[in-house]
């Protein structure tokens, strides 16, 4: 089935605007700071399977350095190493990494959805790199018929606008991993709304993650 393309508008702010048309963001140098694994302008972080995730550096979230995207990462790697897992879903996949780990880790189909501009075009670049165009679609235009995993690696507020968003996401039988939560808004957020059956939880610093069942999966 071919993947077509629906990119979702975004906003951005008049000084963001002017801004851009002054400043040239110096990504590689940005990233040799903080992103663990990175060498002039890439980032090649190796996987529990034995192969190697390709990140080139740029606007989108997810270099590894942040906690919430490591505690993803590991709970992927132990579901999908080895799996019966067989199509992810990514919200908010920023460069594409925990959508490429997928991948590269069993997944047969992943489907990643972006709303920033720049970070869809960063994740594209990213997911070509890896030479994985034919098994992630980045922003499709129609949901996938079903899906077995979904990634929620995005703040509390922002999960509950992409439920709202794509009403597809809470019909299905399927393994959630959530993180963007902090240990001081982790009890609010357990009983804000209904989850699934706790699986396992995870801590990295002040940084929380969960594995969720839903349905009868």
């Amino acid at each position: 089935m071919a993947c077509k393309k629906s990119y979702t508008p975004c906003i951005i702010p008049y000084l963001g605007v002017l801004s851009k048309r002054f400043f040239v963001i110096n990504w590689k140098k940005i990233w040799s700071y903080h992103a663990p694994f990175h060498k002039d302008g890439v980032s090649k972080i190796p996987l529990k399977n034995g192969k190697h995730l390709i990140l080139k550096a740029g606007p989108g979230f997810g270099d590894l350095s942040h906690p919430t995207t490591a505690l993803c990462l590991d709970f992927l790697s132990q579901l999908l190493n080895p799996s019966g897992y067989t199509t992810c879903v990514d919200m908010g996949t920023g460069t594409g990494i925990l959508a490429i780990a997928a991948a590269l880790l069993g997944a047969k189909k992943v489907y990643a959805y972006e709303i920033d501009p720049e970070a869809i075009l960063h994740a594209k670049e990213n997911i070509a790199l890896n030479g994985l165009e034919g098994s992630i679609c980045l922003n499709p235009e129609e949901p996938p018929p079903s899906f077995d995993l979904l990634l929620f690696n995005m703040i509390s507020s922002e999960q509950q606008v992409a439920l709202e968003s794509h009403p597809f996401l809470s019909h299905s039988n399927h393994t959630r991993i959530v993180s963007g939560i902090l240990t001081e808004q982790e009890n609010g957020y357990l009983k804000k709304s209904p989850h699934g059956k706790i699986v396992s939880r995870k801590q990295e610093g002040d940084w929380v993650a969960y594995t969720f069942r839903y349905g009868s999966y």
